[in-house]
């Protein structure tokens, strides 16, 4: 298993955050506060919240990733000639149907809006749209990656944002 760097690792097991806020599932961007509001609470503009979609992958492939500045696909994404992602609804049956049992497991979350028009929603699993981007992924824009460990029961335990969701 790979070693993560001492400053990527807490007890909540988040690796890496560089996003402003997350709320329940949603990245929300701190905006100007007015010269007439209190500068100690920041305000939040809502309406520039876009979906965050997820990637699982070996931390191993994380790892490479970082080194290169870009995630280029799995066995599996670079087969199918694009990298597959999931949205939160998708993401509890994405990890049991095609990651079970399989452990050094990260999870990536990313506003799909950052990736512009690579992303597309395509039918895939019961006629679901899955998000597909068609290109690397910059690892410049992922918001946050967390580790999938297993479980004493064999299942992957979700960060604390996702946890009892599935």
């Amino acid at each position: 298993m790979l070693a993560w760097p001492a400053e990527w690792q807490t007890a909540s097991q988040q690796i890496y955050h560089a996003a402003p806020a997350v709320l329940a599932g949603r990245v929300i961007r701190p905006k100007p506060a007015p010269a007439q509001s209190c500068p100690v609470a920041p305000l939040y503009d809502l309406a520039d919240m876009s979906p965050l979609i997820y990637k699982v992958l070996s931390d191993t492939e994380w790892h490479a990733a970082t080194l290169c500045g870009e995630f280029t696909g799995s066995v599996v994404d670079k087969r199918d000639g694009y990298l597959h992602f999931s949205t939160e609804p998708q993401l509890f049956e994405t990890v049991r149907k095609h990651f079970a049992g399989q452990t050094n497991l990260v999870l990536l979350s990313v506003r799909a809006e950052d990736l512009g028009a690579a992303v597309k929603w395509e039918p895939s699993r019961g006629g679901d749209l899955f998000p597909h981007l068609y290109g690397p992924l910059p690892v410049s824009a992922v918001i946050s990656v967390s580790l999938l460990p297993l479980g004493p029961d064999g299942v992957h335990q979700f960060p604390n944002q996702l946890a009892g969701r599935e």
